[in-house]
């Protein structure tokens, strides 16, 4: 961020005429989150006078040589009861935090459409749980983004303490608190909450500052608009959240939103269906051979979510193709893909390439779908179709 945070934290820059932090304690007020608590360091004075009583605050007097490991293991004695987790220089739309805290125990709000950027906290996923996070992710391990909002139930708070203590005792108080979260998933499942679609921004640099701006803000408010969000009712459930770096959040009562988001694979009616495995698991795809296609129907509105990989002839030499898709008898303009071989992925004879992913939205009604692959040397691909699911849960 340059010169733009020396004087200034980044929770204290201004989206739509207001610092960050306002606009996270407002969303947090209404989705019901509260009290709250600020772990502060830099310009930790101009933070008080910005926020005032809507939050408390837990000094880090090591905040230039630590980082939010050492910020959330300072928070430790807030976590008597459930606990989330949010870094402060976010911004999202209230719907991310609904889907958050109506998941089931522990959990993990990720964006499968992100995380390939070197500056991105990327996150491995197997079975809607979370197995890794680190920003050196492996591409073939990385399922997307992870927001840096997290949700944790008393016990699982109060062991993630312990293993930032664990870190830290051993020279890892400069650690990010991924650290911690990585090491934690591998003892107690933690659920990811895909929320690709969704507004939200975090401001790394100026460049973000400026997409906030222009498009991310103008998206929130206009879905808040939309979603009548002070309408909806408190669910009362008792519980204390806290949180890491600059924000820590506890609760005495949520809101619980009655949807949750889940992926379901679907079948291809005359593709192949094939099998690839690795070392942790396989997964069921459908064929797509060069100059054929398949084609379905589909509910709208809602999205999908288009998966493919190719089946490499020639080792040494990337290759370009693409999956065409067209809506309705319209193309959809649609981007063309390097295949590279897979480092973790194995077809049972051939190659496999990197794993890559998009995604439509349907308007409402039925629509039909249909794809083909293009590219040089008549490629051949294996695809994946996945449709997203609204999990409706009784109250």
């Amino acid at each position: 961020m340059g010169d733009r945070t020396s004087e200034v934290p980044k929770c204290l820059l201004e989206v739509g005429g207001r610092a960050l932090i306002e606009h996270q304690l407002e969303t947090l007020a209404d989705c019901g989150v509260g009290p709250v608590a600020l772990v502060v360091g830099h310009c930790a004075d101009e933070i008080r006078e910005v926020v005032g009583i809507r939050a408390e605050y837990i000094e880090n007097p090591h905040w230039r040589r630590t980082n939010s490991l050492y910020s959330f293991w300072i928070a430790r004695d807030w976590l008597q009861d459930p606990v989330m987790v949010l870094n402060s220089d976010l911004l999202y739309e209230p719907r991310i935090i609904e889907l958050l805290l109506a998941a089931d125990g522990n959990a993990l709000a990720f964006d499968s459409e992100s995380g390939s950027g070197s500056e991105q906290m990327k996150v491995g996923i197997e079975q809607g749980r979370l197995v890794a996070m680190s920003k050196t992710l492996a591409d073939e391990d990385c399922a997307g983004e992870n927001l840096g909002i997290l949700r944790f139930e008393e016990p699982s708070a109060r062991r993630l303490a312990q293993r930032a203590g664990e870190i830290i005792d051993a020279g890892g108080g400069n650690q990010w608190l991924s650290a911690a979260v990585s090491e934690l998933a591998k003892e107690v499942p933690i659920q990811a909450v895909d929320v690709a679609g969704h507004a939200w921004a975090e401001i790394d640099f100026t460049f973000d500052l400026d997409r906030a701006r222009k498009k991310v803000w103008p998206e929130i408010r206009r879905r808040r608009r939309k979603a009548s969000l002070w309408g909806r009712r408190a669910m009362g459930a008792a519980a204390r959240m806290a949180g890491l770096a600059a924000v820590v959040v506890f609760t005495n009562s949520i809101w619980a939103a009655s949807e949750g988001v889940s992926w379901e694979p679907r079948e291809l009616v005359g593709s192949e269906p094939i099998r690839i495995e690795s070392d942790r698991r396989d997964e069921r795809w459908w064929r797509l051979d060069a100059g054929g296609s398949t084609a379905f129907t589909a509910q709208g509105p809602g999205r999908l979510r288009i998966e493919s990989r190719m089946l490499l002839t020639d080792h040494d030499q990337p290759t370009r193709y693409a999956i065409e898709v067209e809506l309705n008898g319209t193309p959809l303009a649609w981007k063309d893909h390097l295949a590279r071989p897979s480092r973790s992925w194995r077809h049972p004879t051939e190659t496999l390439g990197k794993l890559h992913k998009s995604t439509i939205d349907l308007p409402e009604g039925r629509h039909e779908i249909a794809l083909r692959v293009v590219g040089t040397g008549d490629p051949e691909s294996l695809i994946r179709i996945s449709e997203e699911l609204l999990n409706r849960r009784d109250d």
